[in-house]
């Protein structure tokens, strides 16, 4: 919940002005807040596929605005904290995994 909120404020607490960003930024920068979110939103039920998706998305946003947009990875590491609730799902999903398959067992 804390990471929407936060995302939310990036997203709209700013005094960014979207006509200096080319269509290409724009569609990155959409990337990973509207992944992220629908990620975590899909994790409180689906746990693996909410967590992918927002690790996915958290990546992908990494890779394209580093990579692709800047040139350089090291101005944006900050983002990676971003992909710790989603590994939680999927560290959480993983382990009610292991968890019914030992039940199912016994």
């Amino acid at each position: 919940m804390v990471s929407i909120a936060i995302l939310l404020l990036f997203m709209f607490g700013s005094d960014v002005y979207p006509s200096r960003f080319t269509w290409e930024e724009i569609g990155v920068i959409l990337l990973m807040p509207l992944g992220l979110i629908t990620g975590l939103i899909l994790g409180w039920q689906e746990e693996a596929k909410g967590g992918a998706l927002a690790v996915f998305s958290v990546a992908a946003f990494y890779l394209a605005y580093g990579l692709a947009l800047k040139g350089s990875f090291i101005e944006g590491w900050w983002i990676l904290f971003f992909l710790l609730p989603g590994s939680l799902l999927l560290l959480y999903a993983a382990l009610l995994s292991s968890s019914r398959s030992r039940m199912a067992a016994k």
